[in-house]
């Protein structure tokens, strides 16, 4: 109940968030979960989501991948969702490693559970393979 009363605020907490600092990647990644998570009735917005990855690739690349992956997992485009991660370097953004780490899960898991399991097994090995890196901070 508490979420539904404070949506609105939420995201505009964001939103101000990134007009005061537009490199703010963390603001960025979250707003997108939001856009994604979020009825549209409280605020939420596949579509959203997406065009706030493109604004994000005139400044950063890597992030868009991270952004756009998440946008076509929630489409229930694994292909794509799987290149997007996979192509995305995170090493410099540990704030936002953790979305990384999850979507990764989350693919392994559902190929996985489709009884893809060579899919599967090769997300979780690329999944152990990221997380032994440490990144620096950014």
């Amino acid at each position: 109940l508490a979420f539904v009363r404070n949506a609105r605020a939420t995201r505009d907490a964001f939103k101000r968030a990134l007009r005061i600092d537009p490199l703010n990647y963390r603001a960025r990644v979250t707003l997108t979960r939001f856009y994604l998570d979020t009825p549209f009735f409280l605020g939420g917005s596949g579509v959203r989501a997406r065009e706030l990855a493109t604004e994000t690739q005139r400044t950063d690349p890597d992030l868009t991948r991270l952004m756009r992956a998440m946008c076509a997992f929630d489409e229930g485009k694994l292909d794509d969702a799987e290149e997007h991660i996979l192509a995305a370097d995170l090493r410099d953004y540990v704030l936002v490693q953790h979305s990384q780490r999850e979507l990764l899960q989350a693919l392994a898991t559902t190929h996985l559970d489709a009884g893809r399991h060579a899919q599967g097994r090769r997300l979780l090995q690329e999944l152990s393979r990221r997380s032994g890196g440490a990144g620096r901070r950014r």
